[in-house]
């Protein structure tokens, strides 16, 4: 079963993505422009292309060795490789054979700043590929024989249908996305951003921030004191990840709100103009309302007004299987005008203008009428916490937040939603003692390991971060794939 904190922070970075860069990329390809060092312009002297049965070669040959970029565009499907300030050499064309599924163009972007020559290799089908730096030269190797697989081949996959995937979906508006069981996702990690593959090599850092702010649509600010080249291959990562690991191997650390992210040594300090705190939005989990479920009580000479309300819930039901919940919550209401006791019906009320039609202030507002009947109602408070939350009264949000954890056994669900909201305050010391609680009452769970892990990261106790990390392989929990692929990765950076 979902989690309540897993739900909202994997709703809140795609809210935050979509909001932010959706606009930017409708109608539009995925373009990345590179800029690199000023200087003589480097120079590609041959095209060399060779074919065997099982794959067709393709090296890129410099003067010198070239900085380059490599990702994927869609319609049609192409890989594409771009050479920051190089030129063709006169003359220069690329015998690919007719009888392979690829095509080559070349061109050179005069107007970008500096000059890029781009090579797109164009697929009439899904293959295989990889590239890589050999010497001075770019080495592009597609795969001829087999399809890609995806999920099973190491190798980078272009196809137009895996590559649309990298681009977000602006059919539909912005909103809490839904995670279908059996997608890959790096929620469990906290990064559910949009997927990129990048080949870096030795390409400047101001240029690679200035890539990802093409990608993510989120501004990018650099100190000027960041300095030095990267080399990094990454296929079908967020990039939020992409960034992070960056951060990590440049000893860099970054600070986010208002769509802004701020990049700078960690050896320095940086205080945001306004000190206000950072924005957090948590919705719902559906489980919420799946927990919350009705209960009635048939009683012998009901009044007449229960007599109605029972009617009334029965067809709110009723709604809620025809997937109405607006018919559903009126039925309610009317129900609970006359059946003003029912606190599990105010719950339920609640739940439903919380998670299906987003209005905080009702939500808040029969979380309010339940509690009123019952002090103690730890479903209210939780309601109520994440209305709160919802609405930015934060104080309000810790408040209901404590009651729901209050006792000898509060749930699962409140403590691990305690967490997250102690994380995004970025109250962290507070999160890693709420989950502590959370341990000793239910043990450890996976989502609590990961939980305590990626707040040590962000608290910048790497060492503890990364032993978190280890316990996670070690724990004998059955990992989704892109949770073992992350964990493994953020532990691989540490050796």
């Amino acid at each position: 079963m979902k989690r309540l904190g897993d739900s909202a922070l994997f709703r809140e970075c795609c809210r935050r993505w979509l909001g932010a860069a959706s606009a930017a990329f409708v109608g539009l390809a995925f373009v990345a422009v590179v800029q690199a060092q000023e200087g003589e312009k480097s120079a590609v002297t041959e095209i060399a292309v060779k074919k065997s049965a099982a794959s067709l070669e393709v090296r890129i040959k410099g003067n010198e060795s070239l900085t380059y970029q490599t990702y994927e565009l869609p319609k049609p499907a192409r890989v594409v490789i771009d050479v920051a300030n190089a030129s063709l050499k006169s003359g220069i064309t690329a015998d690919i054979p007719k009888d392979t599924p690829i095509q080559l163009q070349t061109k050179e972007i005069a107007d970008a700043s500096p000059q890029i020559l781009r090579f797109e290799f164009i697929l009439k089908k899904s293959l295989p590929y990889t590239t890589k730096q050999d010497g001075k030269d770019i080495l592009v190797n597609f795969e001829l024989q087999k399809p890609a697989v995806a999920g099973k081949s190491k190798t980078n996959a272009a196809s137009g249908k895996a590559l649309a995937k990298q681009l977000p979906d602006t059919s539909k508006a912005a909103g809490p996305a839904r995670s279908s069981q059996g997608n890959e996702t790096f929620g469990f990690s906290g990064y559910e951003r949009e997927r990129i593959s990048v080949d870096f090599y030795k390409m400047d850092l101001h240029n690679v921030f200035r890539f990802l702010r093409e990608v993510s649509g989120t501004n990018i600010i650099v100190d000027e004191s960041v300095q030095g080249t990267l080399t990094l291959t990454l296929d079908d990562v967020p990039w939020d990840f992409a960034l992070d690991a960056i951060l990590n191997l440049k000893d860099l650390k970054k600070e986010e709100r208002y769509n802004t992210i701020v990049i700078y040594p960690k050896s320095k300090e940086f205080i945001w103009p306004n000190k206000t705190v950072s924005k957090l939005s948590f919705q719902a989990d559906e489980d919420i309302a799946q927990q919350d479920a009705l209960v009635i009580t048939q009683m012998e000479q009901q009044p007449v007004g229960l007599v109605e309300a029972s009617q009334l819930i029965a067809r709110g039901r009723e709604f809620e299987k025809a997937h109405n919940p607006t018919m559903a919550v009126q039925a309610y209401e009317q129900a609970f005008e006359k059946w003003s006791s029912n606190a599990k019906l105010a719950n339920r009320i609640s739940a439903i203008y919380l998670v299906e039609l987003r209005q905080n202030a009702k939500a808040l507002q029969y979380a309010k009428s339940a509690l009123a009947i019952n002090k103690k109602d730890r479903v209210a408070a939780l309601n109520a916490a994440i209305a709160s939350a919802n609405m930015r009264s934060m104080q309000a949000a810790a408040s209901y937040f404590d009651m729901c954890v209050q006792g000898d056994s509060p749930s699962q669900e409140a403590l691990l939603s305690y967490a997250l909201f102690r994380e995004e305050a970025r109250q962290y010391d507070l999160a890693l003692q709420i989950l502590a609680k959370h341990d000793s009452l239910y043990g450890r769970t996976l989502e609590a390991m990961v939980a305590k892990a990626r707040i040590l990261d962000k608290k910048g106790a790497s060492s503890q971060a990364v032993q978190a990390y280890r316990e996670i392989l070690s724990s004998g929990f059955a990992l989704p794939s892109d949770l073992s692929r992350f964990v493994r990765a953020r532990v691989g950076m540490a050796n």
